[in-house]
């Protein structure tokens, strides 16, 4: 356990540093902290996936998508598929309303789904 808290620390370290002294934070140290942020969310709750989305006008983004790779369990296939669903969703935009997201964004509460297949909104 001590060699993986030393890795997060040579990691996060430089990046609250970063955040500290820096007015603007990149979109690099962005991304970096928003990967370590969502993986240890997904690990906690033993979820299988979390995306994160923007609103953008009159649109809703996918600004982050992640896939445990617990999806994939080593089968390089199935993790490819993973990610070339994760690129097709980045790229994707919705008007405002649309499916589960766009309603929770104009209704202004959370939701947790367990299979989105089975919601009315999907």
């Amino acid at each position: 356990m001590q060699g993986i808290e030393d890795q997060l620390n040579r990691i996060i370290a430089p990046l609250l540093r970063e955040i500290i002294f820096k007015k603007e934070i990149t979109k690099e140290v962005l991304d970096t902290i928003l990967k370590i942020t969502i993986e240890k969310i997904v690990s906690s709750l033993f979820a299988e996936s979390i995306t994160l989305y923007l609103v953008a006008g009159d649109k809703i983004k996918f600004s982050y998508v992640y896939f445990s790779p617990k999806l994939y369990k080593g089968n390089d296939a199935l993790r490819k598929s993973y990610e070339e669903k994760r690129e097709k969703l980045l790229k994707l935009s919705l008007p405002l309303g649309t499916g589960i997201v766009g309603k929770v964004i104009s209704e202004g509460s959370s939701r947790v789904v367990s299979d989105v297949n089975k919601d009315a909104d999907h």
